[in-house]
């Protein structure tokens, strides 16, 4: 089993369209599993038209919770909080959740053993059934900080399912960006694809999340999308390229088929002939050869 993932250290870029894309050509050649972990904003699941079949409630961290009938209000577990999270409840005490972070320093220090520490629910991931293949994906509730357990719990749950059944290519969409979260979903990964669009942050954008990679100790291939609208920032993600040794797989140009195909429930590969697809058939081959 194979592993790609696709990252972009740009917000907004396509993708998870262009991921589906490439799941598209992958799945006519090889049986393919797909994970989301993008689990702030998950979109992949909207594209490919999932339908769920499997949901599992995620715990990530634990809060303290008072019992108001065995606290004697001895005043020991405030003196020992850091956080502030402990407030007076006549006759008793409680815990401000928002505010506690889950050392448990009030736990061990209650001399009649009030206080519990209870785990968290941080979110939920799912197994869904696509068009392209069985797809996991999660949902982080809001408000909860992506450590990138969410993300680790996905890529296993997919590999997991892959080995299992033989399949033979475990396709990753990742997070925006070049923190943590997108490299947790580079780690482990044989192949990163990375997509970059001609903007004025694209070099700084595309130098970050090559950061993340190489961190990840994972070879990348850049796919540029978009590559028509700014021949001045395409040149130069062009030779930034050529100045990092990174090879370019393609030039996606834009193409409003694309929307319409994702409206009418496609991928943009199976709903026209046209340059961006290909594009993106070319751009396969040469990922698929690198794979091998």
């Amino acid at each position: 089993m194979k592993q790609l993932v696709v990252l972009s250290g740009t917000p907004g870029s396509r993708i998870a369209t262009l991921t589906a894309a490439l799941a598209h050509l992958a799945s006519a050649e090889l049986s393919l599993v797909l994970a989301d972990a993008d689990v702030e904003s998950p979109v992949l699941e909207v594209v490919v038209r999932s339908r769920p079949v499997q949901q599992h409630a995620y715990e990530e961290g634990q809060r303290a919770v008072v019992d108001a009938q065995l606290c004697t209000a001895c005043d020991q577990c405030t003196q020992v909080c850091r956080f502030g999270a402990i407030v007076r409840a006549q006759p008793s005490y409680r815990i401000d959740a928002p505010v506690c972070r889950g050392c448990a320093a009030c736990f061990y220090q209650c001399p009649v053993h009030a206080i519990r520490m209870e785990k968290q629910r941080a979110g939920e991931w799912y197994l869904s059934d696509s068009r392209l293949g069985p797809l996991f994906h999660a949902r982080l509730d809001a408000g909860r900080e992506n450590s990138g357990k969410l993300i680790s719990t996905v890529k296993q749950q997919g590999r997991l399912w892959a080995r299992n059944t033989g399949a033979q290519l475990l396709l990753i969409v990742g997070p925006p960006g070049a923190g943590q979260p997108a490299l947790t979903a580079a780690e482990g990964a044989d192949l990163a694809l990375l997509i970059a669009d001609p903007a004025v942050t694209s070099p700084q954008d595309l130098r970050s999340i090559l950061e993340a990679t190489q961190q990840a100790r994972v070879p990348a291939l850049v796919l540029i999308e978009k590559a028509d609208l700014n021949r001045h920032y395409t040149l130069g993600i062009e030779a930034l390229c050529a100045e990092m040794e990174l090879d370019v797989v393609g030039h996606v140009p834009y193409d409003l088929d694309e929307t319409t195909a994702i409206v009418s429930g496609q991928s943009g590969m199976g709903y026209a002939d046209n340059t961006v697809s290909r594009e993106l058939r070319g751009s396969w081959k040469s990922i698929k050869a690198r794979l091998r």
